[in-house]
C-alpha cells in the first residue's frame, strides 16, 4: 500500500506542503545572512552575494511567514 501511494498523482499533505516551504524559507534565510556559503567558488559567490544576497534576507522570512500560515491552516482549519 505505501508504494501504490506514492506512486499515485496525489498532492501531498498540507502540513507537509508546509513544512516543505517552511524549509525553503529557512534554506533562503540562511543563504542571504551568509550562514551558508553561496558557492564553492569565493569570487563568484561574492559577486552573487552582492547581486541577489538582499532579497533573500528579504524573502526568506515572508516565505517562513507564509509557510506558518500554511501549518496553521492545516492544523487549525483542514479543508
Amino acid at each position: 500500500m505505501p508504494l501504490l501511494s506514492l506512486l499515485s498523482a496525489q498532492p501531498l499533505p498540507p502540513m507537509a506542503q508546509a513544512l516543505i516551504v517552511i524549509g525553503v524559507g529557512v534554506f533562503s534565510t540562511l543563504l542571504g545572512f551568509g550562514i551558508l556559503p553561496a558557492g564553492f567558488d569565493q569570487k563568484k559567490a561574492a559577486a552573487w552575494r552582492r547581486r541577489y544576497a538582499g532579497n533573500f534576507r528579504i524573502g526568506g522570512p515572508l516565505v517562513i511567514l507564509v509557510g506558518l500560515v500554511m501549518l496553521a491552516r492545516a492544523l487549525f482549519w483542514p479543508a
